[in-house]
């Protein structure tokens, strides 16, 4: 028997999912990432062997002095490449990763539907809806949505949520930290500014 479905109000999403990203990601920089590329040897390495090789069995076949002379030149230089290729070390990719100075809040602030989109995308943004009891709902009740993120910002935003929660707790006066894995939640979405079209499309009900 398939599952009934649960919905709720298009514009419902299209306020809370950025309200959360934001408050979830707002204060955090964002990244400037470079990507240097690895290098590996062995691949040049087998084929210029294997060139040296094919080389060598044309050993003795000149007729010229010149053929021969060009011959052995070509045989001292593919050797002066194997020994050189020897020499290098594999170098693993690297990632660098340097903040811009800038926040999420800045960057979004200055994009369009299209940016908004690939934003949450790129954060791997999901919003679970469970159902809820039938009745006139006048507005969303969080109690029934799961909001998450799987790509890279899912550490930082996590960080983030523990700050938060250190200073809640000291401003309470209480000194307990937030169970592991415990999922941060948005009592009521802060209102922010209607994307010009829907972005409720952009997440997986």
């Amino acid at each position: 028997m398939c599952a009934q479905p649960a919905n709720i109000r298009g514009d419902w999403t299209d306020e809370y999912v950025p309200a959360e990203f934001l408050r979830v990601v707002g204060t955090i920089q964002t990244p400037s990432i470079v990507v240097i590329p690895g290098y590996d040897p062995e691949s040049e390495l087998l084929s210029t062997l294997a060139e040296f090789e094919e080389h060598q069995a044309q050993h003795g076949r000149q007729k010229s002095q010149h053929a021969a002379r060009a011959w052995q030149e070509r045989a001292g230089a593919l050797d002066s490449r194997i020994a050189d290729l020897e020499t290098r070390e594999k170098r693993e990719p690297q990632r660098i990763v340097t903040n811009t100075g800038r926040t999420f809040a800045d960057e979004w602030a200055e994009k369009d539907t299209a940016g908004w989109r690939a934003m949450l995308i790129e954060a791997g943004v999901r919003l679970d809806v469970r159902r809820g009891t039938p009745g006139g709902w006048r507005k969303l009740d969080t109690r029934r949505v799961t909001f998450t993120m799987s790509g890279e910002l899912g550490p930082a935003a996590e960080a983030v949520a523990a700050t938060v929660a250190d200073v809640t707790a000291e401003k309470a006066g209480t000194d307990v930290p937030p169970a592991p894995g415990s999922a941060v939640r948005l009592a009521e979405p802060a209102p922010v500014p209607a994307p010009a079209e829907p972005v409720r499309e952009l997440i997986a009900a």
